[in-house]
């Protein structure tokens, strides 16, 4: 989130207008709209900011992590693929991201979360897919999923018949 999701020395409100900026392909803002956005998405996802103008590098690692999640989810897209979304966050804030996507499931946004925390995606995933080298090696139902399964999944591979 530091180097590549957002842009540290720029405000909250940037940040999370940036993807709805760079989707509609031109450099026109309207400020009314994007506040409105901004301060929608701090509320739903109750990211905790002094001020909408607040330089995002001034935020917790949780915060920031959420507000790089409201620039995407403020584009309603009907696939988000996340990568270790709770990397460096403190155990409030995983618990946070964790209802979000959860509610963002709920109503009827596909997830797929890229994850090496086993925990975390057996709390969070419906179907677990197990990678070892590139390659699929296992895909578990998250009631049948187990650390030690994913563990040899992603350690040892598929059994050889």
């Amino acid at each position: 989130r530091k180097s590549e999701g957002l842009i540290q020395e720029l405000s909250v409100l940037k940040n999370i207008g940036l993807a709805k900026l760079a989707a509609r392909g031109g450099p026109i803002l309207n400020q009314r709209a994007a506040e409105q956005d901004c301060n929608e998405m701090i509320r739903k996802l109750e990211i905790k900011t002094a001020d909408i103008d607040l330089l995002v590098k001034s935020l917790s690692g949780g915060n920031q992590q959420k507000v790089l999640l409201a620039k995407w989810i403020l584009l309603n897209p009907r696939v988000l693929i996340i990568d270790e979304p709770t990397r460096g966050v403190d155990i409030g804030a995983k618990s946070d991201i964790y209802a979000i996507l959860r509610g963002l499931a709920a109503q009827g946004m596909a997830i797929i979360i890229v994850s090496s925390e086993i925990p975390e995606v057996m709390g969070v995933c419906d179907t677990i897919y197990v990678m070892r080298e590139g390659q699929v090696t296992a895909k578990l139902a998250a009631q049948d999923a187990t650390e030690e399964k994913i563990g040899y999944y992603s350690t040892i591979g598929v059994e050889k018949p």
